[in-house]
């Protein structure tokens, strides 16, 4: 799985609008996910919350899962940390969302 929470700083991350609506914006989400790099990731989304932001973070994490065996090696860890962001409960509930998700599979 992947680490996703809310950045204590933008630090040197690019502020994104996102102007799209819930279903571009996990499906966005999503792909941007399969192309992140192992470590730690900013991604700066200012004005992103409530059902938007829940969207967000549910296609982060779904795009992050990976199916593997058990005799394989664990994938390095990645984080992804939202700048700009202040609605941590939208955050918890994409999370909840995509790992029920990810447990049904």
């Amino acid at each position: 799985m992947i680490d996703i929470r809310i950045a204590s700083a933008r630090g040197e991350a690019e502020p994104v609008i996102e102007t799209a609506g819930v279903g571009a914006l996990r499906e966005a989400a999503g792909l941007l996910a399969r192309h992140l790099p192992p470590g730690r990731t900013v991604l700066a989304r200012p004005g992103l919350d409530g059902e938007r932001l829940t969207a967000f973070v549910e296609g982060l994490a779904l795009g992050a899962y990976r199916y593997s065996l058990a005799s394989a090696p664990p994938p390095p860890p990645r984080s992804v940390e939202i700048a700009e962001v202040d609605d941590s409960g939208a955050i918890e509930r994409g999370l909840r969302n995509a790992g029920a998700t990810a447990w049904a599979r």
